[in-house]
């Protein structure tokens, strides 16, 4: 985690709840560190030396000092697994934009279903209701399925 911050603040200097955002960012959910072990982190960085801090309203802002660019340097390999592990793999623009598709898809189910069920119930229609939730999980067990490689892709 030291060498994660590190690198955060060698594109400049952030505030504790700006390196998990970015960290959740980078690994798309996979690693987001609890600010109970990020500010202790900061400070352990700061004590040895390669980031340095200041007050900037409310916030703390720390930065990277020389030392720690050095240590980030030096540590090149380490990190390098790190990301190999948790970071997110880049996506073409014909990818991120079928994502985002999946994404527009998504949210609109879930409000249509939503929707429907409450008309559902406020009509008495708890076996309509039933039936929504089983073609619901039909749906999400095709999905698994497909994402698993376990069906034939649709030519």
């Amino acid at each position: 985690m030291r060498l994660v911050f590190l690198e955060i603040l060698k594109e400049g200097p952030k505030h504790g709840y700006e390196i998990i955002r970015i960290l959740e960012e980078r690994s798309g959910g996979r690693y987001v560190p609890s600010p109970g072990s990020v500010y202790p982190t900061l400070q352990y960085l700061e004590e040895a030396g390669w980031i340095s801090s200041e007050t900037q309203g409310e916030r703390r802002v720390y930065r990277l000092t020389e030392e720690g660019l050095s240590h980030l340097n030096d540590q090149a390999q380490e990190l390098s697994d790190f990301w190999d592990r948790y970071g997110q793999p880049e996506f073409s623009p014909a990818a991120r934009h079928e994502l985002e598709f999946l994404h527009q898809e998504l949210h609109e189910l879930q409000r249509t279903v939503l929707e429907g069920a409450r008309s559902l119930l406020a009509g008495g229609r708890e076996r309509a209701l039933r039936a929504l939730r089983k073609s619901l999980e039909e749906c999400k067990n095709r999905a698994r399925d497909l994402i698993a490689g376990d069906e034939e892709q649709p030519a």
